[in-house]
């Protein structure tokens, strides 16, 4: 913030030692006039006084039509127009000292609109007040730019309003990644606070990309504390991440392509509300939608509201309306249909909820793809009862290891601890009876921002506990990898025994980044070959 305000107070100083508006009162040269005469002058390096000299010529003794004028002892130049002795029409200030530029249209003596440019090749473009500030219509390029136009350095790109200089209370748009690339918020539209800060607790318009290949852009909560949340309508592009049509009750051979409607990441990670979700085939061919209520990719309840044609993109419209199919069943079948003939002999299968899910653990497989071949079958959203339900159609062959990671999601759709627990503890008995020759270990479950914000924190590190003091028992090896999202100092959610919270880990309070994935599943793998190593 402070380079920002020192480039602004950067162009009032140069403004202060050079624009000199005595222009007015410049000293007249040449005989007596009598009113309504004219008399026209040519100089060159003309001394107006003992600081500016001036080239072009003089009309009554000032200034008129094309000319240069230049301050002798701060080394700054005005070339373009001029009427009675004021800057009028096109021109072109430098501060050389300085390195600055300002070049525009000019009228009564001040910029009206035009460009400023700083030595180090930042930009201010628009309109100015009679102080030659800042103000009325404009855009900031912080970028930084070489000798052939190319950028040097990406930065903010502010387009809207300003007042008096800066653009504190005004409405507009700051571009935070110009260069588009990577992910985190892109832009937002909105009221400001600053030069350009955005003010905190309002929701406007903007774009956030997610390390997964998706995007949103729509109406956007930037909260008092700095978050930037999807909060009201908008739409996310599914396209380019791993999510089957399966995912959201479609067709696994579709993609998503994208769902548009409502969200509400104040109290949900993802999609609440009325919507449309769209697919498409591999190649992004619109294939057909579904309408519905969601809770993230599950489908809660019928589309509430008028509804046309109109409202899907242009590449829908005419296409069918599909029948939802359960998520969970869907993409269960379909793993089942893929992997059918998979001989599972010395294989790893993963079974679990979303933090398990390929769409979101995306790089599992070939995590642990040096020591181990894994089958990755997990499916976002379910709860230990659900697995244990379908045990029996779980016609997958005879794995050599199993790697389970449910139990959060039983506390999240509102099941009591104890109720949890046991029915975790169950699924592990089930699973060892089904697979009796297989080493099972169970995952430490992760508990997210999201859970903490939700009051399901402890409950869900009590079943943690349940299923580390069980496993004995139980028959399996408990994976606690629980530690690893937290760090011993920082600042924000503490839990005791771990240390602070990794929120940056966390892409929407509840799943992992990328680089929060690479984190704990390396911990799982350390985990699970010291475990066979132990047994060994």
């Amino acid at each position: 913030m402070k380079r920002r305000t020192a480039l602004f107070c950067l162009f009032l100083a140069g403004i202060g030692a050079c624009m000199g508006f005595a222009l007015a009162g410049c000293a007249e040269t040449g005989p007596d006039k009598n009113e309504g005469t004219e008399e026209r002058q040519e100089v060159s390096d003309f001394m107006l006084d003992k600081e500016r000299k001036f080239t072009g010529t003089l009309v009554n003794g000032k200034p008129s039509g094309e000319g240069t004028l230049e301050w002798v002892l701060t080394n700054c130049v005005y070339t373009g127009g001029f009427k009675d002795g004021e800057y009028s029409g096109e021109g072109k200030f430098e501060w050389r000292n300085a390195g600055d530029v300002l070049e525009g249209t000019f009228a009564e003596g001040a910029p009206v609109r035009g460009t400023y440019t700083y030595a180090n090749t930042m930009s201010y473009t628009g309109e100015f007040n009679a102080q030659w500030q800042f103000h009325g219509q404009g855009t900031f390029d912080w970028n930084t730019y070489k000798e052939d136009g190319s950028v040097l350095a990406y930065g903010w790109l502010y387009e809207g309003e300003f007042k008096n200089g800066s653009p504190a209370g005004c409405v507009g748009k700051v571009t935070f990644n110009q260069q588009g690339t990577g992910y985190g918020i892109y832009w937002f539209e909105g009221e400001m606070s600053g030069f350009p800060e955005v003010k905190r607790d309002q929701q406007g318009k903007g774009k956030i990309v997610f390390d997964d290949g998706s995007w949103y852009e729509g109406d956007v909560l930037y909260t008092a504390d700095g978050q930037w949340l999807r909060y009201g309508e908008g739409v996310q592009d599914f396209f380019h991440t791993t999510f089957t049509g399966a995912s959201a009750g479609g067709s696994a051979s579709d993609k998503i392509s994208m769902y548009i409607g409502s969200f509400d990441a104040l109290d949900y990670s993802w999609m609440y509300g009325n919507g449309v979700m769209c697919f498409a085939d591999p190649s992004g061919a619109p294939t057909g939608y579904i309408r519905g209520t969601w809770n993230g990719l599950i489908r809660v309840g019928p589309y509430t509201g008028e509804w046309s044609e109109e409202l899907l993109p242009e590449g829908w419209r005419g296409t069918q309306e599909l029948s939802y199919t359960d998520t969970y069943t869907a993409l269960f079948n379909g793993y089942m249909e893929q992997y059918k003939d998979t001989d599972m002999t010395g294989k790893l299968l993963m079974v679990g909820d979303s933090q398990f899910s390929r769409e979101m653990f995306a790089q599992a497989v070939d995590l642990f793809a040096d020591e181990f071949d894994a089958v990755n079958i997990a499916i976002g959203g379910t709860t230990s009862d659900w697995w244990s339900s379908k045990l029996d159609e779980l016609i997958l062959g005879e794995p050599e290891y199993v790697l389970v990671h449910v139990g959060g999601n039983d506390i999240r759709v509102g099941d009591s601890r104890e109720s949890a627990i046991a029915d975790t503890k169950a699924l592990m008995d089930d699973l060892a009876a089904k697979y009796p020759n297989a080493r099972l270990f169970y995952v430490s479950g992760i508990v997210g921002v999201f859970d903490y914000e939700s009051g399901f924190a402890k409950d869900e590190i009590a079943i943690n506990d349940a299923m580390k003091a069980y496993a004995k028992e139980g028959g399996y090896t408990y994976l606690d990898v629980f530690s690893v999202l937290f760090k011993a100092s920082g600042t924000g959610i503490y839990e005791e025994g771990y240390g602070y919270l990794q929120a940056s880990l966390f892409v929407d309070k509840l799943h992992l980044t990328a680089a929060g994935y690479d984190l704990w599943g390396d911990a799982i793998k350390d985990a699970l070959i010291r475990a066979l190593q132990t047994r060994n």
